[in-house]
């Protein structure tokens, strides 16, 4: 299994886990971070906003959302706050 499959595999089971449970912040943090290691930054980001909804000091979700917002160069500021 290549890392890109071992990837994508691991998306589609938190999405299904999102999807089934309502989706706790920490199964959102993993999806959205399987998001950005697939380059899927305008998702990654809506997953991860969604997350930080559930729990705004979510650390995981917060180092995700800086990462998310460098690599897509936006401005990433607002979560070293």
């Amino acid at each position: 299994m290549k890392d890109g499959d071992a990837t994508q595999g691991a998306f589609y089971i938190y999405e299904e886990l999102a999807q089934t449970s309502g989706g706790t912040a920490e199964m959102l943090n993993g999806q959205g971070a399987a998001e950005i290691l697939l380059a899927r930054f305008p998702e990654a980001e809506s997953t991860l906003r969604q997350a930080l909804e559930k729990n705004p000091q979510d650390a995981s979700a917060l180092a995700n959302s800086l990462v998310c917002a460098t690599l897509s160069g936006k401005d990433s500021s607002s979560y070293l706050k």
